[in-house]
């Protein structure tokens, strides 16, 4: 069994923007199981419980969203198997950079 995702390296997506994995798996056996997990940046990796699909799904993105994702699939009878990660960076969106900028003119 070899597990892999739709998107790889690092991706960029704004705030309140979403996100969207997709888990691809060679040799599927019956009752497969997604595990889904998210390391934050200095942090420790976190399951995401609500995320037990083959798609992992992150709406209303916010900072603490960033991190590396990646899944782990088993289907009950062989050792799980673990995906590359998938760093996401959560970046201001360009409407808030222009805000921004004006706030910054008003001010100087």
């Amino acid at each position: 069994m070899a597990v892999t995702l739709d998107l790889s390296g690092n991706v960029q997506r704004p705030f309140g923007g979403s996100f969207q994995l997709v888990a691809t798996v060679t040799n599927l056996g019956e009752n497969t199981v997604y595990q889904w997990f998210r390391t934050p940046n200095g942090g420790q990796p976190a399951l995401l419980p609500a995320q037990q699909l083959s798609v992992l799904s992150v709406a209303d993105l916010k900072a603490s969203d960033a991190g590396h994702y990646y899944v782990e699939v088993s289907d009950g009878v062989r050792q799980p198997v673990r995906s590359a990660s998938v760093y996401l960076d959560v970046i201001p969106s360009l409407k808030l950079k222009i805000i921004l900028v004006q706030m910054l003119a008003i001010i100087a």
